[in-house]
């Protein structure tokens, strides 16, 4: 069909007016909020964290309703009716956070958004322009892509037990927020870990496997223990502090170190995962058992470093009696260092950057969020725990029930188990199920 030239500015005319109408019915996706509360009067409210909202509630512990207006810094996942939200509040100049249960609240009201112009207080990230907004250009897939102004990383403390506090979901998270600005991101992973759960361990395999085909993942060891050296074996790039280490991979189950097939298969695929990132497989096997042994020897002239499967080299790696963890000198002589830096500036001219600089603070906002939900559920649980085998009434008892899973929609069972210490219901789903018969029990007036 072709079009006069006189027709055409009808026709653009027409077509804006037809654009205003669809996006005023049917608004871009990111212009609706993330999640919708329902509220058991009826009443729903939807938005997501940064709103500032006024809540009217009913206390869990008084009973009485009350009005309290915030900042929403979290809402937790889980079915409609049973998440949370937290609200960051302040009074008498402290900031306080209260979690509230969905099925607590009466009635939720947007009054603001929280100010994301303000600076980001990012340690080290003097080149950062402070309240700059990140400009959003549309890609022709219409996926957001954002521009960095200059180059930079993505960086994640990643601290504590492995499956607790030092998860794949960390990664995950930080990874997406890298991918808004399209790929070849550098992704710093700062370790400080004693390892933890080896089925952690899997699903830290599979995370970094795929994100090392879109970005640059780089693990600075402080301390990567059993767990944790098997996440730092799987990063493009591995930089040193001077006193970090890095090794003992030991898989155990329960207080027994594992053997036979089982040993066989971890030693398999931590030797995989090293030489998937170019490192030596016979390291990573090193540091499984006592029964793999190696040793190194390094041309004084050329810097040339030969590794043996036996101690033939004039360095002992290990022996017989022991698993191997690696120092600073030994990781740099086989390959499993390429560099030491005690900053983040030092760092930045390893990675050839000209200073170092934080694409944006969502890492720490990440590691924050994360390790604030732990240490308020490990101060939290024994008190609640403790209140519910003081309850005297049935309703007394709900209303205590209704905080811990408060703190399992937060965590997640392994982290309320191990780090809490809560083993009375054994899992959400078993303290959703004893919640349902006491209520089945109120409602009966029994």
């Amino acid at each position: 069909m072709r079009i006069h030239a006189g027709a055409k500015s009808h026709v653009t005319i027409a077509l804006g007016l037809l654009a205003v109408v669809a996006a005023m019915i049917f608004p871009p996706a990111d212009a609706y909020a993330e999640t919708t509360l329902q509220f058991k009067n009826g009443k729903s409210w939807r938005g997501d964290d940064g709103a500032v909202v006024q809540v009217e509630f009913k206390h869990f512990r008084t009973g009485k309703t009350q009005t309290l207006e915030g900042t929403v810094v979290e809402i937790t996942k889980g079915k409609p009716g049973r998440r949370a939200i937290t609200l960051l509040t302040s009074a008498a100049g402290r900031d306080t956070r209260e979690i509230i249960l969905e099925g607590d609240i009466l009635s939720m009201t947007t009054v603001g958004q929280a100010d994301a112009s303000a600076p980001a207080n990012v340690e080290g990230n003097d080149a950062a322009e402070p309240g700059r907004r990140r400009s959003v250009a549309t890609s022709s897939s219409d996926a957001e892509t954002l521009s960095a102004g200059g180059p930079g990383v993505f960086y994640l403390r990643w601290t504590g037990m492995v499956g607790t506090y030092a998860r794949h979901d960390e990664i995950e998270q930080i990874a997406k927020e890298a991918d808004k600005y399209g790929p070849n991101q550098i992704i710093v992973i700062h370790i400080e870990s004693g390892g933890g759960m080896v089925v952690e361990g899997d699903k830290i395999h599979a995370t970094l496997t795929e994100l090392k085909k879109r970005h640059r993942v780089v693990a600075w060891v402080e301390k990567a223990i059993s767990a944790a050296a098997y996440t730092a074996m799987h990063a493009n790039e591995i930089y040193w502090h001077d006193e970090g280490t890095m090794g003992a991979i030991v898989m155990y189950s329960g207080d027994t170190a594992i053997s036979g097939n089982r040993l066989a298969a971890w030693v398999k695929q931590c030797g995989d995962a090293a030489e998937e990132s170019n490192l030596n497989r016979s390291i990573a096997e090193a540091m499984i058992t006592r029964g793999e042994v190696c040793s190194y020897t390094k041309d004084p002239e050329t810097g040339k470093v030969t590794i043996y499967d036996d101690l033939s080299g004039e360095v002992d790696l290990c022996d017989a009696t022991d698993v191997l963890t690696l120092n600073k000198i030994q990781a740099t002589d086989v390959g499993y260092c390429m560099g030491v830096a005690n900053t983040k500036e030092e760092l930045a001219a390893h990675l050839g950057l000209p200073a170092w600089r934080e694409i944006d603070d969502s890492g720490r906002k990440i590691y924050d969020r994360h390790t604030r939900k732990i240490d308020r559920a490990k101060e939290e649980t024994p008190r609640i725990l403790q209140d519910i085998g003081l309850s005297s009434t049935p309703q007394e008892r709900l209303r205590h029930m209704k905080r811990l899973l408060a703190h399992y929609n937060n965590c997640g069972d392994i982290i309320m188990i191990v780090e809490c210490g809560e083993r009375s219901f054994g899992g959400k789903d078993n303290l959703e199920r004893a919640i349902e018969q006491l209520r089945k029990q109120i409602a009966a007036g029994r």
